[in-house]
């Protein structure tokens, strides 16, 4: 549409987007006239402003970066009283503008108030027997209600609805590595004058496999950042040693292994750039 014919050398007209342009008139080859249905422009329009808004700075460009954090329960697994924190961050390159793949990292926290749920009956049994105050000693030695891991994954996303609501799948699968220090508690009881018993424990945490499904939503916060909300599901499985190193008169130790799964839902709210 030609909005300013005034001047000599120049036309400004209005494209269907509603971008408005300066031509030179040389530049112009010939005009036409021909009928724009505007109802038609006015909804193709609003359509075009919200996926350039939403889509274009996110889903379109080539790499996209999302950081989040996340807080989950335990649903099913060993331990129902743990509960999870995640700091997530991840990069994301478009296949295109449905289907991105990328790497996923961030930090794990798994608490529980009582650190005794961590450990199997057996283990349990076998340091009460020895440190009638193991759950003091234990947690001012370094903290055994917690655990804190390094997932490292490839992620997977898919977005099902473009719209100033658009809905989006992402799935990560991974190897988690442990960050938290063993920790190692000795205890030693006179029996006699000539003769002592003294035990070690040590308790370790090792690495394990980790996968993530989430299922959200992308809400247009300005032209450059989403916001997303989104439910999860983490499957965990991972392992720790138990040792015990028992001296009365001669020396035995007893190690025992034991691999701990746990099935987390939880609640992420991330922001996209």
């Amino acid at each position: 549409k030609i909005i300013d014919s005034t001047q000599v050398t120049t036309l400004k007209i209005e494209c269907y987007d509603r971008n408005i342009y300066v031509i030179n008139r040389v530049d112009i080859r010939e005009c036409t006239k021909n009928k724009v249905d505007f109802e038609d422009r006015e909804l193709t329009l609003l359509s075009t402003t919200i996926r350039d808004t939403v889509l274009h700075q996110y889903f379109k460009k080539q790499i996209k970066f999302n950081i989040g954090f996340a807080y989950g329960l335990n649903v099913k697994g060993d331990n129902f009283e743990l509960n999870t924190k995640q700091l997530s961050f991840s990069v994301l390159y478009n296949i295109n503008k449905r289907n991105a793949i990328g790497l996923q990292t961030g930090v794990i926290i798994i608490q529980n108030s009582q650190y005794s749920s961590l450990l199997t009956e057996d283990v349990k049994n076998q340091i009460n027997s020895y440190f009638f105050e193991i759950e003091e000693e234990a947690q001012s030695a370094n903290n055994i209600v917690g655990r804190l891991s390094l997932p490292v994954s490839v992620c997977y996303e898919n977005v099902f609805h473009f719209n100033r609501l658009s809905t989006i799948f992402h799935i990560g699968v991974g190897y988690d590595f442990n960050l938290s220090k063993p920790i190692s508690i000795e205890k030693e009881n006179f029996i006699s004058y000539y003769e002592n018993s003294k035990t070690n424990v040590r308790f370790e945490w090792r690495n394990g496999l980790i996968i993530n499904p989430e299922f959200g939503f992308a809400i247009r916060m300005n032209s450059k950042m989403l916001l997303m909300p989104s439910l999860g599901y983490m499957w965990n499985k991972f392992s720790y040693v138990y040792t015990r190193n028992v001296f009365l008169g001669s020396n035995y130790t007893v190690i025992e292994k034991n691999n701990v799964s746990s099935n987390f839902c939880y609640l992420k709210l991330a922001l996209g750039f």
